[in-house]
């Protein structure tokens, strides 16, 4: 369903930026109460929603997956903390990688440093490219 529902394929991805980017265990244990509490209130009604008579099949589906994905949030950040991930569920735990930030100021390209050049020097360019500039 990530495949095809926008919603679920983001929510996906906010889970996974989580799970790389939030180092701290007391931030983790925060956000997984807070998660269980989310999932206690989606399955509250869960009747309502899931009987053979409803019209809401595509909001039940994506009930389901949302439900899943948090589930499996919490069993992943449980292995974490018990430190039995697989290779696998490491990767997702790896630093992406950053170019250095530049220090100092930016250098202009080339051709805005072409154009920024006054323009006595700008007709010996053009004179030199055996291009004639028309006075007008």
């Amino acid at each position: 369903m990530a495949e095809t529902d926008p919603l679920i394929h983001d929510f996906a991805c906010v889970l996974i930026a989580h799970i790389n980017l939030v180092q701290s265990i007391g931030m983790r244990s925060g956000v997984v109460k807070q998660i269980e509490l989310f999932i206690k209130r989606m399955r509250r009604h869960y009747d309502w929603y899931h009987n053979s008579e409803s019209v809401h099949d595509h909001l039940t589906q994506q009930f389901d997956a949302i439900e899943l994905l948090l589930t499996r949030a919490i069993e992943f950040n449980q292995m974490r903390d018990d430190e039995v991930l697989s290779e696998y569920q490491k990767d997702l735990l790896r630093q992406p990688y950053r170019r250095p930030v530049r220090r100092g100021p930016r250098r202009a390209s080339k051709r805005a440093r072409e154009r920024q050049q006054p323009p006595a020097q700008n007709v010996a360019l053009y004179s030199a490219k055996g291009t004639d500039l028309k006075q007008g």
